[in-house]
């Protein structure tokens, strides 16, 4: 008597055929398998240097941004606060008695009255010299000059010239604020009191002159501007 083998000892075309589908379509997914497992690493790799990088861009974005603040506070001074010596840069220490003329042809009468001891070595538009011996003791060829602006901060400016070079400018005022000194200048080298307990001095020094004020404690005004060449 012929035994039939069990059914599932022969596996029909159509199993083997599924069977072979499905080993195809398993190693048809291992290329894609391959490609994610060596993404991850790359990712891994990169997100550090994306941090850096937008750690980077957003430090120099907040120094620009205080550079700008910065900026924008300096220009707001100088426009609430303006140069006092806007209209002086001619009789600054160091600069050419043509300097001075120039200056002196400038202003609300066209020249500037001046007085020396000795006789001037020539003539210079503007400055209108007077000679008086024993008028001012400067020694050499000094010459004085004097003006008197209407800018409602100085009332008077005394110019002294030595060797046709401005040697000392003095401004005297009766309204200028200390802070306006502080803003052009910084702060002083020195603070020393006066001989007068009301008023106290601020020194600066700086390369080719040094600056003096003497300022009255009691309302912080500047009375006397003093600066100096230097050799």
């Amino acid at each position: 008597m012929n035994q039939i083998a069990p059914e599932h000892e022969y596996p029909s075309p159509s199993l083997r055929s599924l069977s072979s589908s499905g080993e195809k379509a398993s190693k048809a997914h291992q290329p894609f398998k391959d490609i994610h497992a060596a993404t991850k690493p790359s990712l891994t790799n990169t997100l550090p240097g994306l941090v850096v990088l937008l750690s980077v861009l957003l430090t120099f974005s907040f120094f620009v941004l205080m550079l700008s603040t910065l900026v924008g506070l300096q220009l707001g001074n100088t426009l609430l606060h303006p140069s006092p010596f806007g209209g002086f840069e001619a009789l600054w220490p160091g600069q050419s008695i043509v300097g001075l003329s120039a200056y002196a042809r400038h202003t609300a009468r066209g020249y500037l009255p001046c007085v020396t001891s000795v006789t001037p070595p020539r003539h210079y538009l503007g400055l209108q010299v007077q000679f008086a011996a024993g008028a001012y003791n400067g020694g050499g060829s000094a010459l004085k000059c004097a003006d008197y602006p209407k800018d409602d901060v100085f009332r008077t400016v005394n110019v002294t010239i030595e060797n046709n070079r401005i040697q000392q400018l003095e401004f005297y005022s009766d309204v200028l604020p200390e802070d306006g000194l502080l803003l052009y200048w910084g702060m002083p080298d020195s603070i020393t009191q006066s001989g007068n307990p009301q008023i106290v001095n601020l020194y600066w020094e700086r390369k080719t002159y040094s600056a003096l004020a003497s300022v009255i404690k009691s309302d912080l005004v500047v009375r006397l501007l003093t600066l100096i060449a230097k050799e």
